[in-house]
This record gives C-alpha cells, sequence and structure tokens, in this order.
C-alpha cells in the first residue's frame, strides 16, 4: 500500500506541474497575442505608439492658426495683449514619437518638450517633459506672465491630446493652461 501511495502522490505531482507549465506557456501565448493586436490596431488607426516613430503624416512642422477658450476665439488676444506672436510644434521621426514646441513673441521665446503616444478614440496623447529653453533666461510673454522656467510643467499624465481632422491637428490641453483655471485650451495647427 505505501508504494502504491508514493506512486500516486508522485503522479499527482507530475500532474500538477504539468497543468502549471500549461497555464503559463497558454497565459504567455494569449499575453503575445493581446501584444501584436494591440500594435496592429494602432498601426491601422495610423497611431504611433511611444515604442515607434511618429506616423508619418504628423512628421514636419505645424504653425498655429487658432487658439479657443471653450467655444471664444482668443487667436488675436493672444498675439497682441499675450505677447505671443508665434507658436509652432515640431513633430521629429525617431522613436519615441516627440513633440517640440516653440512659443515666440519680442520679449520671449519658450521651448517645451512632449512625448506623444496611442491616446483613446483615435487620438495622440500628449505629456509633457517640461520646459526645455528659455530666451533670454526666466523671460515673460506679457506682464501678467510667470517667468519661463527649465524643467516646468513637467508631468507624468496626459495633459493634452492631439487629434488630426481634414489637415488641421488641434490639441486640447485641460485646465489649467494658457485659458486658465477652468477651461479648455484648444489650439488649432497647420503643416508648415
Amino acid at each position: 500500500m505505501g508504494g502504491s501511495s508514493q506512486f500516486m502522490v508522485s503522479e499527482i505531482r507530475k500532474f500538477v506541474y504539468y497543468l502549471t507549465m500549461s497555464t503559463k506557456i497558454l497565459s504567455a501565448v494569449a499575453l503575445l497575442l493581446l501584444s501584436s493586436c494591440s500594435k496592429t490596431e494602432q498601426s491601422a488607426n495610423g497611431v504611433a505608439d511611444a515604442d515607434v516613430a511618429c506616423a508619418s503624416n504628423l512628421v514636419g512642422t505645424w504653425s498655429m492658426i487658432s487658439v479657443m477658450c471653450g467655444s471664444t476665439d482668443v487667436t488675436q488676444d493672444i498675439h497682441t495683449a499675450g505677447g505671443i506672436s508665434d507658436m509652432r510644434i515640431e513633430f521629429g521621426d525617431t522613436a519615441p514619437c516627440r513633440l517640440v514646441s516653440t512659443a515666440s513673441g519680442p520679449t520671449c521665446t519658450e521651448v517645451e518638450a512632449f512625448d506623444v503616444s496611442a491616446g483613446t478614440a483615435g487620438t495622440l496623447s500628449v505629456v509633457s517633459r517640461g520646459i526645455t529653453s528659455c530666451q533670454p533666461a526666466q523671460c515673460v510673454f506679457n506682464a501678467n506672465d510667470d517667468p519661463c522656467v527649465v524643467g516646468d510643467r513637467a508631468s507624468d499624465t496626459s495633459l493634452a491630446s492631439l487629434k488630426l481632422q481634414g489637415g488641421n491637428l488641434t490639441m486640447t490641453s485641460q485646465p489649467p493652461g494658457l485659458c486658465g483655471q477652468d477651461v479648455a485650451t484648444i489650439l488649432t495647427y497647420v503643416k508648415s
């Protein structure tokens, strides 16, 4: 009886081992399939994820053509009272997908870097890496501005989304932002 009992315990251990290994293998295969489907879906949408270069239709320089605070057009106010004469964004073609934003005016030029990845519903998620350059140091666009400081605005969470529609690129930033504490800022760009 003792030998028979040891045999059964040994067989049960083998069965549990094979079951465990089969589960691990199936789990690995499932993860690979999910990962593959996810990357295929992102590529099919023309959206670049953080592991690849920016989609070819984004690469290049884009010039700002309008600024909306919610539903109010403030483009002219940004140019006159805001002290910003030019706003541009530029996408590179290397991985990961990166975006550089430059705002310039008579008294200040501010450069900010962003990481771009696949968002929801055909949008791109934008995360600020912070201000990378202020010319001159601690410059302001107008008297009401906080001074430009290298490293400011860096974040680990998405603060904005991008959407390409009809040849224009729209960046929607959640408050607080250019429009203040309570209103989303909507910047529209056209490729230069």
